[in-house]
């Protein structure tokens, strides 16, 4: 899959947008977990960071515990009904 390239911040318009990879902080089910190694565009003028479909997806993945979030347990369909 093509990655998008970010050009313009969508916040403060800066043209300065770097690519990245390192750690991706985030929260789920009240717990912080830490993602390695997510490719993004960051903005150094204000901060914002850019997640193409791959990270988000790499993202997604870590918060479902690495379960296909496509696929569903055999214990989560209802028997009977």
């Amino acid at each position: 899959m093509m990655r998008p390239t970010f050009k313009t911040c969508p916040t403060c318009g800066s043209r300065k947008i770097k690519l990245a990879t390192g750690d991706y902080r985030t929260t789920t089910r009240g717990r912080s977990i830490v993602i390695p190694d997510v490719r993004r565009h960051e903005c150094p003028t204000c901060g914002e960071i850019l997640l193409d479909y791959e990270a988000v997806q790499q993202i997604e993945e870590a918060r479902q515990g690495g379960r296909n979030p496509s696929r569903r347990s055999s214990r989560s369909i209802k028997r009977g009904a």
